[in-house]
Order: structure tokens, then C-alpha cells, then sequence
């Protein structure tokens, strides 16, 4: 049979708290949220009554406890486009857990298959957030939105803005400051992506579709003499990867180390499955991936027992 997988990501909430405020971990700004909004609607961003034709919405709902062995919660984060439902299809936002259709609907134009409403699994614990990567769902910058938006309305208005920063870009930039910058970036595209937009991402997939019976297109940047390669560029190629926009990247240091792709970070995990999982499956394996995450390889972990940043 074969195999459905489901990507899932590590980032850090940065917090960055003055003043009279106490940092709360993530997972108990979520469960604040979630006592205080008792109905999706006030968990929805922006709220339903507000919500224009054409904007991203989104909401949480379904919190529950993390498995045992993780400290945290687990939830679905949703997304949608007001206006592109089909009025059978409106979800109920007035209940605790909002049903999301599961049917899918059919693109007029050109075939595709889309869900009327995307959600991802989230685990929050301590200091980050594992998340699901699901395209089209509004990806990162939504549930960031959206958490800002919950927080001031549900626990307090002056409560400063959170940012979920990517742990794999963190990491890099600093081996790369370690490493006395970058002489060499080879970003490779096994296939074209047709709704690229990331700048590598949409270059290599118009490159691969150019000539046909094109296996593999390579992109390579090397730095002339002793100087280096922008440390912004490299960073931003880097995200073209981690948006599942190019298919491997390697990072060559002028101290002669090298990086290839995202798993020497240890932050992204792609879960293969053999049918398509439930949310509770995928529940369990992002919190088998938090616990991998705390265990030590060479005297390094990448989580403190506490759920913080190593």
C-alpha cells in the first residue's frame, strides 16, 4: 500500500517580553485562550462577524492534552478564504469544536482537488510549537496572526507581540557566523513546483519545465576569492527548501564544514504513514518527535527537559 506522509516542523516562540509582564509558555497561553473563548467563533481570527469576502480566516480549535510522555497541549489550527465556501459547506463556528468538511471540492478551471477548509495538527509546549506543513493553510505567519490577535482579546490587551521564528534558520545562521560565512550554495529541483513563489523556488521550477526529460536542475553559488556569499541570500534560499519550494540544498562554510538540507538540525521530521492518519496518530508522533528532540546525540539535545530551546 502506499505510504501518505505528513511534514511536521520545530519553531521556537520568541517572546521577547519587557516590562511587567511574565513570559508564559505556549501551551499555557493556548489553554488560557481556550477557557476563556469557550465557542470557535471567539477563537477565530478575525471574528466571524467581522470577516470580510476575499481575507485569510483562521481559528483554533479541538485543544486537548498533549500525549503522556509530552507535557504541552495539541490542537487543529484552521484556515480558510472568506467567501470561496460554497454555502453547504459554512462551517458552524458557534459550538466549542467547529466540523470541518471533510469532502473535497473540485476546481472548475483546472481539476485540482482542494479541501473548503485546511487545518494542521499543532503541539505547543514550553518554549515552541510543532506544526503540521500544510500548503495553502496560511502556513506560519497565519497562526502567528492569529495567536496575537487571541492573546490580546482573551488574556490581556497589552500583552507584547510573539514570534515563531524557524529553529532550522536560527541554527544555520549561526554555524554560519562560526563558520566564517558561506563560500559555496548548490540548491538542486528534482521536480518543477507550477504554484512556486518563494525567488529560488519559482527559478528552479521554471528551469526544470525548460527543456524536457530534465531529471535534476542545479543551482550553484560560489564566492569569488576570499570574500563570502550574503549570509540574507543563503538564509532565504534556505527557506525555499523549508517551504517544500526546492528538493535539497547544500551549504558549504569557508571553514570547510558543510550543511545539507534540514536534517543535521534535527527540526523537521517527515512521518510516513500507511493509510491517512487520524489527528490522533499524528498527535502521537509529534510528540514522539519532542521527545526525540530532548535526548542527547554527541552531548548535544536540541529541547531542555522544560520544552525551551537547548
Amino acid at each position: 500500500m502506499a505510504k501518505v506522509y505528513r511534514s511536521i516542523f520545530l519553531k521556537v516562540v520568541d517572546h521577547r517580553i519587557e516590562g511587567p509582564f511574565v513570559s508564559l509558555p505556549i501551551h499555557q497561553i493556548i489553554r488560557r485562550i481556550c477557557t476563556a473563548a469557550t465557542t470557535v467563533s471567539d477563537r477565530h481570527f478575525p471574528h466571524p462577524s467581522k470577516a470580510v469576502d476575499g481575507n485569510r480566516c483562521s481559528f483554533i480549535d479541538s485543544m486537548r492534552d498533549a500525549p503522556a510522555e509530552t507535557p504541552g497541549v495539541v490542537f487543529r489550527f484552521g484556515s480558510y478564504i472568506k467567501g470561496e465556501l460554497p454555502s453547504g459547506l459554512k462551517p458552524d463556528f458557534s459550538g466549542a469544536k467547529v466540523d470541518i468538511a471533510a469532502s473535497k471540492l473540485t476546481d472548475v478551471k483546472t481539476g485540482d482537488q482542494r479541501e473548503p477548509v485546511l487545518s494542521c495538527n499543532v503541539l505547543a509546549w514550553g518554549g515552541v510549537v510543532v506544526m503540521e506543513s500544510i500548503r495553502g493553510a496560511g502556513g506560519v505567519s497565519a497562526f502567528e496572526t492569529c495567536l496575537n490577535d487571541l492573546i490580546r482579546r482573551h488574556i490581556n490587551p497589552d500583552y507584547p507581540r510573539i514570534s515563531l521564528i524557524d529553529v532550522a534558520t536560527n541554527e544555520i545562521s549561526a554555524a554560519i557566523d562560526q563558520g566564517g560565512g558561506v563560500q559555496e550554495v548548490i540548491i538542486d529541483a528534482i521536480r518543477a513546483r507550477p504554484d512556486a513563489t518563494h525567488t529560488f523556488g519559482k527559478l528552479l521550477s521554471e528551469a526544470r519545465t525548460a527543456i524536457g526529460g530534465t531529471d535534476l536542475v542545479r543551482l550553484v553559488y560560489k564566492s569569488a576569492n576570499e570574500d563570502v556569499l550574503s549570509k540574507t541570500e543563503v538564509l532565504t534560499a534556505y527557506d525555499d527548501l523549508a517551504a517544500h519550494e526546492t528538493d535539497k540544498i547544500t551549504i558549504v562554510l569557508k571553514d570547510g564544514r558543510k550543511f545539507h538540507g534540514t536534517e543535521q538540525c534535527k527540526v523537521r521530521r517527515l512521518l510516513d504513514f500507511t493509510t491517512e492518519p487520524s489527528d490522533e496518530a499524528v498527535a502521537a508522533r509529534m510528540a514522539q518527535f519532542v521527545n526525540e528532540l530532548q535526548r542527547e546525540n554527541d552531548g548535544v539535545s536540541v529541547l531542555t527537559s522544560d520544552g525551551n530551546l537547548a
